[in-house]
């Protein structure tokens, strides 16, 4: 925005402003100004070499002064584009335009015009100084025309004129009237168009910082929707790994529930075969404990039968021998004691056969006591070792429990894992759909972005 203390300032220079900015589009301005008042130039250069000639008859003026003054024209513009030196010569150029004008047209009052006409030329500078310059300059040469003329001083053969009708300072006067007071008012809308082209200029600057922070922002917002794709992408494709790694976890697990419920039921048999075993194994070596308290009952019996047998075995021994005594004495009695001898015959007989008998049954008693007491000691040894291995599967037993009661927790981990891993998969599923729909959104937001680059 303008402040009010510089307003003032570039009524008449606006080299006062500092603005760099504004200072290069000024520069720039005078730059396109000086080419449009070049053109202008040329124009009148064609225009008093051959259109002003040809009502007043007038061509070497005309032709040298259109020459040499476009000659300089473009010489200075070519050098000294858009500076105060170009705009100073360029403004004496139309300045010069009108002087010669004015000479070609012998004082025509019609031709004095022309002096606004340069005015509004300078207008499409944003400097006041061209304007000023113009009106001095133009005060100048009327003095000094009206000077040579009211004293018919000439230039070579030409007689140097200002007006029609002749010299006069009073028409000067009048002439300056009107010059001065336009010079102001050029110079005043000079001054209001450079606050005009300020004013637009800020505007445009600030519009193209505007521009300049949208483009950032849009470029920014196009960048992060860049982002957001590629990111979209990668979640997309981990989501979709991530939902096929959780299928298959979930596959898995189930398989490994599958598995887990099936070795649990074979723990659960082991365990009832292990509990089963071991109270079998626990009674087998109770009732071998009964047996061996039998067997050592069975070989004191034996013993006993050994004994009983062998008094008999003496009874028998003892009775052949009375009954020899009493064949001896049948033999003895003759025939009176015939049919006792007979008698004692069979006697002796059934003792000798009670004694092989009885013998024989010792035998038997001592073999059957070495079996008892063999089988005894194979019992007394095996019952260690029963005991050992009835507490082994017992142990078996309280080990296939707790084995169980592990897999129990297992399986139940399992089957929780499994409920998680489902969960997972959905949530994975629901990502994926997410994923998907974040990425069309930023392609969306990168579309409508793309429409202000």
């Amino acid at each position: 925005m303008i402040k009010k203390e510089d307003k003032r300032k570039f009524i008449f220079f606006n080299a006062s402003i500092k603005d760099k900015k504004i200072v290069k589009s000024l520069s720039e301005n005078d730059a396109s100004s000086d080419r449009f008042v070049l053109a202008l130039i040329f124009i009148h250069a064609i225009l008093v070499s051959t259109l002003f000639p040809a009502f007043f008859s007038n061509y070497t003026i005309g032709i040298v002064g259109g020459v040499v003054i476009s000659a300089l024209s473009y010489i200075t513009y070519k050098f000294y584009k858009g500076t105060i030196i170009s705009k100073v010569v360029l403004t004496l150029s139309l300045v010069m335009f009108t002087a010669i004008m004015i000479q070609q047209s012998y004082g025509k009052i019609e031709t004095h015009f022309h002096v606004w006409i340069v005015l509004g030329i300078l207008l499409t500078y944003l400097d006041v100084r061209p304007v000023l310059i113009a009106s001095v300059s133009v005060a100048l040469h009327h003095v000094l025309l009206n000077y040579c003329q009211d004293n018919n001083i000439t230039f070579g053969n030409t007689e140097l004129v200002i007006y029609e009708t002749g010299a006069s300072w009073i028409t000067t006067i009048i002439h300056a009237s009107f010059v001065v007071p336009s010079a102001i008012i050029y110079a005043y809308m000079v001054s209001k168009n450079i606050q005009n082209f300020i004013i637009q200029q800020n505007q445009h600057f600030e519009i193209e910082s505007n521009n300049t922070n949208f483009q950032n922002a849009i470029v920014g917002i196009n960048n992060i929707s860049s982002s957001l794709i590629g990111a979209g992408k990668q979640l997309s494709s981990v989501s979709q790994k991530m939902s096929q790694g959780a299928n298959e976890q979930a596959a898995t697990t189930e398989e490994i529930s599958a598995s887990m419920e099936e070795m649990l039921a074979t723990i659960v048999s082991n365990t009832e075969n292990a509990e089963n075993t071991s109270s079998k194994t626990a009674k087998s070596s109770q009732d071998m404990q009964k047996s061996s308290e039998v067997i050592m009952k069975t070989i004191d019996l034996v013993n006993e039968i050994s004994n009983e047998t062998s008094v008999i075995s003496d009874i028998a021994f003892q009775t052949n021998i009375l009954s020899l005594n009493a064949s001896i004495e049948a033999a003895a009695a003759g025939e009176a004691g015939k049919g006792f001898a007979v008698v004692a015959q069979e006697v002796r007989k059934l003792a000798e056969r009670s004694k092989l008998v009885s013998e024989k049954i010792e035998e038997l008693s001592r073999k059957g006591t070495s079996m008892s007491e063999i089988a005894a000691k194979a019992l007394e040894k095996s019952l260690p070792e029963i005991a050992n291995n009835a507490n082994l599967l017992k142990n078996i037993a309280v080990a296939s429990r707790e084995q169980q009661a592990g897999a129990n927790q297992i399986s139940n981990s399992v089957q929780q894992l499994t409920e998680i891993t489902n969960q997972n998969s959905a949530s994975a599923e629901e990502m994926a759909a997410s994923a998907e729909q974040l990425l069309t959104q930023a392609e969306q937001l990168k579309d409508l972005t793309a429409a202000f680059r």
